[in-house]
């Protein structure tokens, strides 16, 4: 105020200018093959005043699909609103985030555990495994597999299966890890057969043997580290005949072989026995011979005696019946024995029949001189 002034009041302007304000996008980071869904609030501010507020923005991605590939996306922001904030007041600029997609976990596992036999060779094909892992349409088309197992020549035993270098489509959105698979090789089969032996009844029991067949790799018996243990279930001294399956083989080991055993027969012959007839002489006595003065047996074995032969000693042939010194030497046949052990072999003996001792006398006869006397014939005496 003044008493000294007449006071006029002219306006002036103010000018606000719009306050710079700064939202940007947070960078988000998610798994290739899930689905990353915006909120809205994911975004942080500079340049509020009076403690104003924004509580929602327009946020989007080319990285938020399933499908989106591993990289780094552009997470694009506009259309901020809410809270207290007035944006007129504001010169707003967007900042742009980064979405980040990092790889998938991909498990790639040797699959379908192998199994073959000693000597045969496995060949891989590229897709003996199983993935864990793959998402969307993406595939696994092939792997490099390998195995020391593989080769025929592969002892019998557990190997590990060696898997790397997948292909397929979309691989490249992945961490692979690669776990071993197991081939397991088992041991061939080999038939060991206990030989078939022949022996004489009471001779040398034979060294027994066996035969191997299914030997792979050509491979032979001088490889297996443990031979079959061979056994005879009869006795060296049994009686002639065969036995079936009496031989057998047993206990054989070896690394790359299984065994399954055949029994073999053993047979036993029979021995040769030889019966020879003794030779017998009698001087004639006008009787007829009967039977034999024995015999001679070679080729008894195993402790045998005669009496241990079946049936009894007989004799044939001319000796029996047999009276005059004509015709001598005669036969002397013996027969009768059996056995299962031998072959009897018969010997003929002979029979001589010598002539008598016979002294034939005259008579002493007496007569008178001058007569005649005439003899009958008969005027003799025998002795003998």
């Amino acid at each position: 105020t003044s008493g000294n002034y007449n006071i006029a009041y002219n306006n002036g302007q103010l000018t606000i200018t719009p306050a710079a304000l700064a939202i940007t996008a947070n960078n988000q980071a998610k798994v290739y093959g899930t689905l990353f869904s915006f909120a809205g609030t994911e975004f942080t501010t500079s340049g509020l005043q009076n403690s104003e507020t924004l509580t929602s923005a327009t946020l989007s991605s080319l990285g938020s699909p399933v499908t989106a590939t591993v990289g780094g996306y552009d997470i694009d922001i506009s259309g901020a609103t809410g809270g207290t904030a007035d944006l007129s007041n504001y010169a707003v600029t967007y900042n742009k985030g980064t979405l980040s997609v990092s790889a998938a976990a991909l498990l790639l596992v040797a699959a379908n555990d192998q199994v073959k036999t000693y000597g045969d060779t496995f060949n891989f094909i590229g897709t003996e495994f199983i993935p864990t892992g793959l998402l969307n349409t993406d595939t696994v088309t092939g792997a490099t597999i390998t195995s020391a197992a593989a080769v025929n020549t592969a002892n019998a035993g557990s190997y590990s299966i060696d898997i790397s270098n997948a292909v397929g489509t979309g691989l490249g959105n992945y961490i692979i890890s690669y776990q071993p698979g197991t081939f397991t090789v088992n041991k061939a089969l080999l038939t060991a057969t206990a030989d078939n032996k022949t022996m004489t009844y009471g001779g040398t029991f034979p060294a027994l043997t066996a035969s191997y067949t299914g030997f792979v790799n050509s491979e032979n018996s001088g490889v297996i580290d443990t031979l079959a243990v061979l056994a005879s279930g009869t006795a060296a001294n049994a009686d002639a005949g065969t036995y079936t399956d009496t031989l057998t083989a047993s206990g054989a080991v070896d690394n790359n072989y299984s065994f399954n055993y055949v029994a073999g027969d053993l047979t036993i012959d029979k021995a040769d026995l030889d019966i020879t007839a003794l030779n017998d002489s009698k001087i004639y006595d006008g009787l007829g011979y009967v039977g034999g003065s024995g015999v001679n047996i070679v080729g008894l074995v195993n402790s045998d005696l005669v009496t241990d032969l079946g049936g009894a000693l007989s004799y044939s042939g001319s000796s029996q019946g047999a009276t005059n010194v004509g015709g001598s030497p005669y036969v002397i046949t013996p027969g009768g024995y059996t056995s299962g052990n031998y072959n009897i072999a018969y010997n003929n003996g002979q029979l001589t029949i010598t002539p008598a001792a016979l002294a034939i006398t005259a008579n002493n006869q007496a007569k008178v001189y001058g007569t005649l006397f005439s003899f009958a014939g008969t005027e003799f005496t025998t002795s003998g």
